[in-house]
Parts: C-alpha cells; sequence; structure tokens
C-alpha cells in the first residue's frame, strides 16, 4: 500500500476509537418538548421518518439542523400540531394517531386504502 492511504487509514482507526463528545441540548424545538434527551429526539426523528417515507434532508439542512430554511420543516410542524391535538382531543394524550396513520410511508397521505393485488381480476 501507498504511505499516504496507510497514513489515512491510521488516521480513520483514531478517529473512530476517539471518545465523541455529547451533543448539545436541541435547538430550535418549536413542537417538540425541549426536555427531550438526544436519544428519545433521534427516535422521534426516525418515527417521522418512517411514517413519511423520506430522509432527514427532506426537513432538514444538512449542515444545520436547526434551519427552518425548507418549506417542509414548517409544514411537518403544523402537522405535528394537529396530530397532537387530535391525540389530545380524542385520546386523552395517549399517541394513538401518529404521521403513519395517514400517510403509510408516502411524502402525501394516503386518500384511500391501497387496492389489493389481483382485486378486480
Amino acid at each position: 500500500m501507498r504511505p499516504l492511504l496507510l497514513l489515512g487509514l491510521a488516521a480513520l482507526s483514531l478517529a473512530a476509537q476517539a471518545p465523541r463528545t455529547p451533543p448539545g441540548p436541541p435547538k430550535n424545538l418549536l413542537v417538540l418538548p425541549p426536555t427531550l434527551t438526544h436519544a428519545q429526539l433521534l427516535r422521534r426523528m426516525r418515527s417521522l421518518d418512517i411514517g413519511l417515507g423520506v430522509k432527514c434532508s427532506f426537513c432538514h439542512v444538512k449542515a444545520d439542523d436547526a434551519s427552518d430554511a425548507l418549506d417542509s420543516k414548517l409544514v411537518s410542524r403544523r402537522m405535528l400540531r394537529m396530530v397532537d391535538a387530535i391525540n389530545r382531543d380524542n385520546f386523552s394524550g395517549r399517541p394513538e394517531v401518529t404521521c403513519y396513520t395517514c400517510h403509510r410511508g408516502h411524502r402525501r397521505p394516503l386518500r384511500q386504502p391501497p387496492i389489493p393485488a389481483g382485486a378486480g381480476r
């Protein structure tokens, strides 16, 4: 192997072993509780990703998660408020309704159930 490549691999190995500093408190949480731990926040964000079938970059600017530059983040906040109100007003605050309830892994909510394969033959 070339010496430069070996040096690069060694640096990557050391970086992987170095202890990571824990992330600071979440920034710009306007709908989600600011008391969420980093792990809880990541789980909540992952559930949003799955519910809408998107990646983090759908709502977040790559270098600045707190940025409000993308309209999809603003829409997501409105939708989270709507879901919270539905659960509060109809289910005593229990999380019965989620993004997945309507979206089923699609960016836009499904308006009708999917037609099963082979139906209508």
